[in-house]
């Protein structure tokens, strides 16, 4: 009896001692897990961040290189000397992007420096081609834009940038992927060592990533203020619908609304109340485009774009009219809008047809030119291209 006590006792105690020890290597392997999963998120925040920064400036990058040609060849096309204005804009918006991807990325940092020549040569092709507008000399103008080495230098640019920053985009999503390789490996090794530890983190960790990878997925193409789909999805949305209105001999209605006089409500109101205006209108935008054929995005800092696939110009016109009602009607105070002195929103349509055939670019052109009668015309209003 005295004997089997004491074995008892002696098993109780090995007993005592190997639960105290699993349970000091789970809490070790708890705080080591924790801290190398704290170590693996801060790497993963980061390298996502960096993703998705080169994307967010890769989109404004491309869009303002757009907007310059856009803008020269209007100017060359028409003849009016305005579109410097929107060109001069847009420059330093996109030296602007161009300085900053360049501070995250060190492929896009040595591009620009390499093209610099080449950029610098393009921007006087540019001012010769708005000074020769302003002498009245279309036909040389548009000579400057259509010679071989204004469309060389600007493939060379546009297609070299764009390599640029596809290959920084390799690079930064190679390091979100490797990060997640690693932490999954780290989580697969804790798992061996403490089990049940493991898998409560595991389940926690998997149930993080999907959430996270939803996230990204939806900032990517979700403008994160004004909750409507951003210039990326519109771009893509935009081909599409070209596609399948060429197929369905449908009609496609491209509509591109611009707060009047934003700048100077930003500037006398403050950046939080234009933030506060921008969530109003997608708020307002997203209201009036809820069927399947209809979309709203925000495309630039003021400036959104609506997709209708219609049978009747009318009754998207009719919806666009809508719109510019329903901002007027919020009736938002902006004293520096001249005749009106609220928040107020101008718009310009184009509509594709297959009788015309227009390309993404041409229909894009098509609604900024009625954009700009519109805003010519008064503002708080929209016009139709006239084709």
């Amino acid at each position: 009896m005295i004997e089997n006590g004491k074995a008892n006792k002696s098993q109780m105690r090995s007993l005592k001692i190997k639960l105290f020890s699993l349970l000091t290597v789970s809490l070790v392997v708890l705080i080591i897990i924790s801290a190398a999963a704290a170590y693996f998120f801060t790497e993963q925040h980061t390298s996502s961040k960096r993703y998705y920064e080169i994307k967010v400036l890769s989109q404004d990058i491309i869009y303002f290189d757009e907007v310059l040609t856009m803008s020269t060849t209007a100017a060359a096309h028409s003849g009016d000397i305005q579109w410097q204005k929107r060109y001069n804009k847009y420059v330093s918006f996109l030296d602007s992007a161009l300085t900053n991807a360049s501070n995250i990325d060190e492929t896009i940092s040595t591009f620009i420096k390499d093209s610099s020549a080449a950029n610098n040569k393009l921007v006087a092709y540019e001012e010769e081609v708005f000074s020769l507008v302003r002498k009245n000399q279309k036909q040389q103008a548009l000579a400057v834009l259509n010679s071989d080495d204004y469309q060389s230098q600007k493939i060379s640019f546009s297609s070299g940038i764009k390599k640029a920053v596809d290959s920084a985009l390799i690079d930064a999503g190679k390091a979100v992927d490797n990060n997640q390789r690693r932490q999954g490996l780290y989580l697969t090794i804790g798992m061996v060592i403490s089990f049940f530890t493991v898998i409560c983190l595991w389940f926690y960790l998997i149930n993080f990533i999907q959430l996270s990878d939803k996230i990204m997925e939806g900032l990517i193409a979700t403008d994160e203020l004004s909750s409507l789909s951003n210039r990326r999805e519109f771009n893509e949305t935009l081909s599409r619908e070209l596609n399948r209105a060429y197929r369905d001999k449908t009609t496609l209605m491209l509509a591109i609304f611009d707060l009047d006089n934003f700048k100077k409500y930003n500037d006398n109101y403050g950046h939080p109340a234009g933030d506060n205006v921008i969530i109003q209108i997608g708020s307002t935008l997203k209201h009036y485009n809820r069927r399947s054929n209809e979309s709203a995005y925000r495309v630039g800092g003021e400036e959104f774009a609506m997709l209708t696939t219609c049978q009747f110009k009318s009754d998207a016109l009719s919806k666009v009219d809508l719109i510019v009602n329903k901002v007027h009607e919020l009736n938002i105070p902006h004293q520096h809008n001249e005749n009106y002195e609220r928040v107020t929103i101008s718009c310009g349509v184009a509509f594709y047809t297959v009788q015309n055939n227009l390309s993404a670019s041409e229909l894009y052109k098509n609604a900024d030119v009625a954009l700009y009668k519109a805003k010519e015309a008064g503002r708080n209003r929209f016009e139709v291209f006239d084709q």
